[in-house]
């Protein structure tokens, strides 16, 4: 995991999605004894999400299937590990809609599965709050807040600019 914070422009209930569908599928096709990997790294521009297992894999003709709506790696009518076939199709959808991608990766069956999704850092942050002790419903009191602006550069580096205000609430 990344020592500073990873800040994407994402809808939090959409990124929760895309996790729990991405580990839900790991944990279905994962036996006993095996074991799950979920990571979170930065490269350059990108936040960048696995979930890897050590499960049933994927036969790598069937790849590009799970992706489809509906579609599942093997083609079975009693869908005997559950689910509809639609997880991986709303994993790729969502991830496309914030700009970013999702793959799949596995050596075949019985090999594992490695799944990723690429989402574009935010390339700014503005962070607004309160540096004194007084509390926010006071009517009328005066407020000192601040204003601190965080651009990424794309080497990775960081550059911030301040501003602090004193005002009045009404």
């Amino acid at each position: 995991m990344p020592n500073e914070a990873v800040i994407v422009s994402a809808d939090p209930v959409r990124l929760e999605q895309i996790m729990g569908n991405l580990i839900g599928n790991a944990i279905k096709f994962t036996p006993s004894g095996g074991s799950i990997r979920v990571s979170l790294d930065v490269d350059d521009a990108w936040a960048v999400m696995r979930v890897r297992d050590t499960g049933a894999g994927i036969p790598s003709g069937q790849l590009d299937r799970v992706f489809e709506l509906f579609g599942q790696a093997t083609a079975s009518l009693d869908r005997s590990h559950g689910g509809l076939g639609i997880g991986m199709t709303v994993v790729r959808l969502i991830a496309e809609l914030h700009s970013g991608t999702a793959q799949i990766f596995s050596e075949g069956e019985g090999r594992g599965t490695e799944a990723v999704v690429r989402l574009p850092l935010q390339r700014q942050t503005v962070v607004i709050g309160v540096t004194n002790d007084s509390p926010l419903t006071a009517r009328g009191s005066p407020k000192r807040l601040s204003c601190r602006t965080t651009s990424r550069r794309s080497s990775g580096g960081r550059r911030s600019r301040s501003a602090t205000a004193a005002g009045t609430t009404t």
